[in-house]
């Protein structure tokens, strides 16, 4: 947990100062951005294998304990996300639509 929560503020962070620095010295264009984003995972390959496994225990269990669940505890499930769905649709939806 300590490793989550130091590692992906760091790294946003890294990310961000980088396009950052770009934009100060006028490199803000779409491609060395991408360079960028390409140098950064490349950088962050060693960790990606213990990232995906991870991810993939968690779903493993998540998918097992919902199977578990009753039917009406599904339903409320289901319901909450497609709740969760809509509020991050509306969230990217702009101003201006």
């Amino acid at each position: 947990m300590e490793k989550v929560v130091f590692s992906i503020p760091t790294g946003l962070a890294i990310a961000a100062l980088g396009i950052f620095f770009m934009g100060i010295f006028g490199l803000f264009q779409p491609i060395y951005i991408a360079l960028w984003l390409f140098a950064l995972l490349v950088a962050a390959l060693t960790e990606l294998k213990e990232i995906f496994s991870t991810i993939s225990s968690i779903l493993k269990k998540i998918i097992n304990s919902w199977q578990a669940l009753n039917p009406i505890h599904n339903m409320l499930g289901g319901l909450l996300g497609i709740i969760l769905i809509l509020i991050g649709l509306q969230s990217l939806t702009p101003v201006w639509a």
